[in-house]
């Protein structure tokens, strides 16, 4: 038996080569250039004078500002038409041909040159020969029969089209955008299968805590006997219903609200009852939301980030022995943000979430070390996956080592963060409940609602059947209720 394969990976799905023929659109010697023409527009000074060096810098800067011209344009060829072929070289050219086949690649060459688009050393070359034999068979029409006289007839050592290839035949429609066909896994699940200490990670409002909730949930449905934490540092009314249900001890505090040290107690008092807690032979699992701002402002408590450093990385790093995972989420992905260095960051399996509309703001997520170094792609290729997902997200799942286009989920919580609006009424009344400083439910309806008479009777009836039909803890704990959980 032998893993030899001497043909290598050439199979790839659509989103896979539009990265690869994004990549190669770049100009990775551009920042070389413009460093040079500036020494050497300097160095020419002394000998040819300051209007020779200006000459020459300018120069200089017009051929980098042209080049940076020319990949873009290439680069819509890609993002917007789905061509790919155009910029592909060495291997990865074979590869798509490979699977396209000759006739394919042909289409989309012809199209990128006659639309002003570049065509790489490779791309050209091929246009070029194809040229040839089709002269060829051509002129042997006359003493040949017409199979002949077909253009991929002629081709030598022409590679068969892939039967189920997933890139889409552009010749058609070029101005069609490539659907990808890729069957993307069920994210969410996979991690529940298996359970390993994860840091997600995402700019505010990119969906940490939904994509969370819903991990939680495959992990309820796969280890019933689990018991699991929740450290919420936002307590945001709003998202409470992403883990009714499926958290056993929810810990609620809006940081931004409390001192450095009512935070510093709070969450010590909340790993005292999780240590504390005996699971048995079961699973104990530790969510902690916002970890990078709960570990700032702890910053300012001599000694208070070290100690929770540590027994983050206790729980971390010996949990398999004590049947504990630890599940953190953050808006930083470095080290001086989240309280890890780089081996102990390794522990974590990364979830990164990107925005379409917050691509710029991602930028510093995007830069670190927990993406791996072939991994990281530019705005572009983001912006190309964003537009692939029903949510305009994209995300790299590190237990692949892949980025997909996000699949929707479930929202637990009723509220969208990107229309800023609750998706029913019976939703947005649970998150008035949650807010709500009052502490009876009469009490909320003539202050908070303002209501009185019939109107007032009727409300407190709709609000009793709520809370008999959603069962939340956190409100059946409030208002004191008889509804039983």
């Amino acid at each position: 038996m032998t893993m030899f394969n001497p043909k290598g990976r050439t199979e790839r799905d659509s989103e896979e080569w539009a990265i690869e023929a994004l990549r190669g659109t770049r100009n990775g010697n551009l920042q070389y250039v413009v460093i040079l023409g500036i020494l050497g527009s300097v160095a020419i000074v002394p000998f040819a004078g300051v209007p020779m060096g200006i000459f020459s810098f300018v120069c200089c800067l017009m051929f980098s500002l042209s080049s940076a011209s020319k990949s873009q344009h290439s680069q819509a060829a890609v993002h917007e038409f789905g061509c790919f072929a155009h910029a592909l070289e060495g291997s990865k050219f074979h590869a798509f041909r490979a699977q396209v086949g000759d006739e394919e690649i042909v289409a989309q060459c012809q199209w990128a040159r006659e639309n002003g688009y570049p065509l790489s050393s490779d791309a050209s070359e091929f246009l070029a020969q194809q040229k040839i034999v089709n002269i060829e068979s051509v002129s042997m029409t006359s003493n040949t029969s017409e199979e002949y006289t077909s253009l991929t007839a002629r081709l030598p050592d022409q590679p068969e089209k892939a039967k189920s290839a997933t890139v889409p035949n552009l010749r058609g429609d070029m101005s069609a955008k490539t659907q990808f066909s890729k069957q993307i896994p069920n994210l969410t699940r996979s991690i529940a299968e298996n359970l390993k200490n994860t840091l997600i990670v995402g700019v505010p409002g990119v969906g940490k805590d939904l994509f969370l909730s819903n991990v939680l949930r495959d992990v309820r449905s796969l280890h019933p006997k689990a018991t699991i934490f929740f450290i919420d540092p936002k307590a945001d009314p709003k998202e409470v219903g992403y883990f009714d249900g499926c958290v056993d001890y929810p810990f609620h505090m809006n940081i931004a609200e409390e001192s450095p040290q009512q935070v510093c107690d709070w969450v010590c008092e909340c790993l005292e009852e999780f240590e504390s807690f005996d699971a048995g032979t079961e699973l104990k699992i530790l969510c902690f939301g916002e970890i990078a701002a709960t570990m700032k402002l702890l910053g300012t408590i001599k000694g208070a980030a070290q100690l929770l450093k540590a027994k983050f990385v206790s729980y971390s790093s010996s949990g398999d022995s004590r049947g504990i995972k630890f599940i953190a989420s953050s808006q930083n992905a470095h080290t001086d943000g989240i309280g890890f260095n780089g081996g102990e960051r390794s522990i974590f399996t990364p979830i990164v979430l990107i925005s379409a509309a917050q691509i710029p703001a991602s930028e510093q997520i995007l830069k670190a070390q927990i993406i791996s170094s072939d991994k990281r792609l530019s705005s572009t290729e983001l912006e190309t996956l964003c537009k692939k997902s029903p949510v305009g997200r994209a995300i790299y799942h590190g237990g692949f080592n892949q980025w997909f286009p996000m699949p929707e989920l479930p929202n637990y919580s009723g509220y969208n963060r990107d229309t800023r609006s609750f998706s029913n009424q019976q939703t947005a009344l649970l998150a008035k409940l949650e807010a709500t400083q009052e502490t009876t439910v009469n009490e909320f309806v003539t202050n908070e609602l303002g209501l009185s008479g019939d109107k007032a009777e009727k409300m407190l009836t709709a609000v009793a059947e709520v809370l008999e039909q959603e069962k939340r803890k956190s409100l059946i704990a409030k208002f004191k209720s008889n509804v039983k959980p």
